[in-house]
């Protein structure tokens, strides 16, 4: 547990606002509505619960306690953002509302998780820091090429090359709000591959609503067999419910997963990446001159 002592030794690097500043200050050219701005006054009204919420849950780590505290915007946020596409703020898909939302719940856990991990590893705290839509490395390849992804949550170490910062993942998490169905299920895990080939150490976690929608006989491995794992955060999946409330056991579970998988690796185990071959070959190129892209191991058969 992350008591208040540990919370005072080390900074708390959560992003306290991200989701609420969003909603105030969408961009992306949305036009707010009359509507819109009376539903920014009543989120400004209930956002303070939240704030507090997640600063208490970083050091007490009660769940319930937490999911408590922010149920009231939750259930606000769930009403609005499902009376249908672009009708509010919260219903544009374009925003992004919703992730952001996913993002901003699950930070507290993940600065826990960052918080027991500085302990243990007894690192400097700003090396050890939390993922919040941040980019991370997701693969390096022997020519000194580094490509990067942006990933919703998690943990990460950052190391500096040449100058440059890189934060090389421990934890990512993906959120994927909405049906997470099997063509979804699997874009997922086409992500959580990428990690692992780069480093089999991460640990990857993919969080959605209580909508996936694979397939009753669909086997794991055939849709999500890279090694993530797979967490409903609210209610019990395909059971309709007004407002499916957040489960406190599912945010405990992670935590837990994470620390206790974590505490069996060391930080070399996150830094010291094998780089990949890679072919030299610029994709776009390719297509611009081409018109196709064939593999070096294919076009004996042009």
């Amino acid at each position: 547990m992350v008591d208040k002592t540990t919370k005072l030794m080390y900074n708390n690097s959560m992003d306290t606002e991200y989701h609420i500043n969003l909603v105030k200050n969408p961009g992306g050219g949305y036009k707010r509505t009359a509507n819109d701005l009376d539903l920014i006054k009543q989120a400004e009204v209930l956002y303070p619960a939240v704030r507090k919420a997640m600063l208490d849950v970083v050091s007490d780590g009660d769940y319930q306690k937490y999911i408590n505290g922010i149920t009231p915007y939750d259930a606000f946020y769930w009403e609005q953002a499902h009376k249908g596409d672009q009708t509010n703020i919260y219903a544009y898909p374009k925003i992004k509302i919703g992730p952001s939302w996913s993002e901003q719940i699950w930070a507290p856990v993940f600065e826990r998780v960052r918080l027991q991990m500085i302990d243990h590893w007894k690192h400097a705290d700003d090396n050890v820091c939390l993922i919040q839509n941040t980019t991370v490395v997701e693969n390096v390849s022997k020519g000194g090429n580094i490509g990067n992804k942006d990933v919703d949550g998690g943990v990460a170490f950052k190391v500096v090359k040449d100058g440059k910062t890189y934060r090389m993942p421990i934890v990512v998490a993906e959120m994927k709000g909405g049906h997470m169905c099997k063509t979804i299920t699997t874009q997922v895990d086409a992500i959580v591959r990428r990690f692992k080939n780069m480093n089999p150490h991460v640990l990857a976690f993919a969080i959605t609503d209580n909508q996936a929608s694979t397939g009753k006989k669909v086997l794991t491995d055939t849709v999500f067999g890279a090694g993530g794992i797979l967490i409903i955060q609210r209610g019990r999946n395909h059971v309709q419910e007004t407002h499916p409330m957040l489960n406190p056991a599912m945010f405990k579970l992670v935590e837990n997963i994470s620390v206790n998988y974590l505490k069996t690796k060391t930080i070399k185990n996150f830094t010291d990446v094998k780089p990949k071959d890679h072919s030299g070959i610029f994709l776009r190129e390719c297509l611009d001159n081409e018109g196709y892209f064939i593999p070096d191991a294919l076009k004996q058969f042009v």
